[in-house]
């Protein structure tokens, strides 16, 4: 008879929990919290814009918006369950309320093994960013050692880096070790070795993927054909282009990428916010619709 409370963003509850839906389970029950954005605030394009809002609200946000849940519940929360980004306020508050805490990394196990190195990273290359050194490999760090220089995430070496996001993943790799649990999204028989060395930091690791081949498929209707679509094209010809729900290329980004599909000539099947279809350039859904499937 355990609850839970599920702790989000407007946006993000509006997407996951749309028509009422609790994600399949009635045990699950949705709560709003602040993403941070001030009333009329106008974002610039830059993504990290808003990651960098709502971290500066999320910790005071949560502690309000969980004694409203304790209240409606009736009982205390017992454990905290969340992303490893936020383990940075995360691993205090359970800290604080003496609760168990299980970080969930859900990215691949390659890019948090960077974090968790970060330091490490940073004194054996330091902190001047990749020139003279890009193709330096991480042959120091166990499972990683053919990951050139150049190919870490932007930050890891970047000196006086003052961003939230930059700040958060160094301290998220140092914090995790306190984690109760940590389960990652990847395979224990192709990342073994990153996984044993993972183990011998943190409390718990639980290999919990690939996600994509562990969560079923939605059920739901082909609203857009698209199955219908691949069935009619050859196999091996279509090109399919989703970035996920996070993350959105600025409109920008979304011109370059819609102009290079239709210079290449290929079959593509495009998974896009209807919102953004503004952004595409003139002509682009009419010069396309034998082509491609938005």
């Amino acid at each position: 008879n355990v609850k839970f409370s599920f702790f989000s963003t407007k946006s993000s509850l509006n997407f996951l929990f749309s028509n009422g839906q609790n994600l399949g389970f009635p045990n699950i029950r949705p709560y709003e919290i602040w993403d941070g954005k001030p009333l009329g605030h106008v974002f610039k394009g830059n993504p990290l814009e808003e990651v960098e809002l709502f971290m500066r609200v999320a910790p005071q946000s949560l502690r309000e918006v969980m004694a409203i849940a304790e209240a409606d519940v009736g009982e205390k929360v017992r454990c905290l369950i969340g992303d490893a980004f936020l383990g940075c306020f995360l691993g205090d508050l359970a800290q604080e309320l003496g609760v168990p805490w299980v970080s969930c990394w859900t990215s691949g196990i390659h890019s948090l093994t960077i974090h968790v190195y970060t330091d490490v990273i940073k004194e054996q290359f330091g902190t001047h960013g990749f020139e003279g050194i890009g193709e330096e490999t991480l042959e120091f760090i166990p499972g990683l050692s053919k990951i050139r220089i150049q190919d870490i995430p932007d930050g890891v070496l970047s000196q006086g880096n003052d961003s939230i996001l930059s700040h958060m993943l160094g301290q998220m790799g140092r914090v995790l070790t306190q984690a109760t649990a940590t389960y990652i999204s990847c395979c224990e028989e192709m990342d073994t070795i990153l996984i044993q060395d993972l183990r011998s930091k943190f409390s718990n690791v639980f290999p919990v993927g690939p996600m994509a081949l562990v969560v079923a498929p939605p059920k739901g209707p082909d609203n857009h054909n698209c199955l219908s679509w691949l069935d009619k094209q050859s196999a091996n010809s279509v090109v399919y282009v989703g970035f996920g729900s996070a993350a959105t290329p600025n409109p920008v980004e979304l011109v370059a990428l819609a102009e290079a599909l239709e210079a290449s000539g290929l079959k593509f099947l495009w998974s896009l916010k209807d919102h953004l279809k503004v952004h595409l350039p003139k002509g682009f859904l009419e010069n396309n619709k034998e082509n491609g499937l938005i």
